[in-house]
C-alpha cells in the first residue's frame, strides 16, 4: 500500500506501508526538483527514512481502507486549475492493483477515502524519524 502526494511548490512525498514477513515497515520517500543546473538537465535530491510498524497497526490501517465504500466512477464537473497538489492510494501487487488520485479537494464521493488518507500520512510521520534540513 501507498500513499503519496505532489505538491506544485513543495517536495513530492510518498509513504508505504511493507511487509516483510513476519514484520510491517514504513518508508517515507520525498524528493525535491533541483532548478539551479545551468544544463537545464533536471536534477532531483532525494531523502528516504524507514522504521518498523506494530503488525495490529500496519494491519487494522489497511482493513480500514478496505472496508470503506465508494463509487469508483461518477459523474460530475471536472476540475481545471494550474498550481495544486495531486494526492494518491495504490494497493495490491503485479497482478492486480488498485488506484486512486484526486486534485486538491477529494470528490465528495470520497470524503472518508480522503480521511482515512490524512490518519494514515499522520500515522506514517508520527513513526517516522525527521526529515533533513534541506526538506524541512
Amino acid at each position: 500500500m501507498r500513499i503519496w502526494c505532489h505538491p506544485s511548490f513543495e517536495p513530492d512525498a510518498s509513504w508505504a506501508l511493507l511487509r516483510h514477513d513476519p514484520d510491517w515497515y514504513v518508508r517515507r520517500v520525498l524528493c525535491k526538483r533541483m532548478d539551479d543546473t545551468a544544463d537545464e538537465t533536471p536534477r532531483y535530491l532525494t531523502e528516504g527514512a524507514e522504521t518498523p510498524i506494530p503488525t495490529e497497526r500496519a494491519e487494522n490501517l489497511i482493513q480500514s481502507l478496505v472496508r470503506i465504500q465508494i463509487p469508483t466512477f461518477f459523474s460530475g464537473p471536472g476540475g481545471l486549475g494550474m498550481d495544486g497538489t495531486l494526492y494518491g492510494i495504490q494497493c495490491g501487487d503485479v497482478f492486480r492493483t488498485s488506484r486512486m488520485t484526486w486534485w486538491e479537494n477529494a470528490p465528495k464521493e470520497w470524503t472518508d477515502v480522503a480521511y482515512w488518507y490524512w490518519d494514515a500520512m499522520k500515522l506514517f510521520e508520527r513513526l517516522l524519524p525527521g526529515c533533513g534540513p534541506q526538506f524541512r
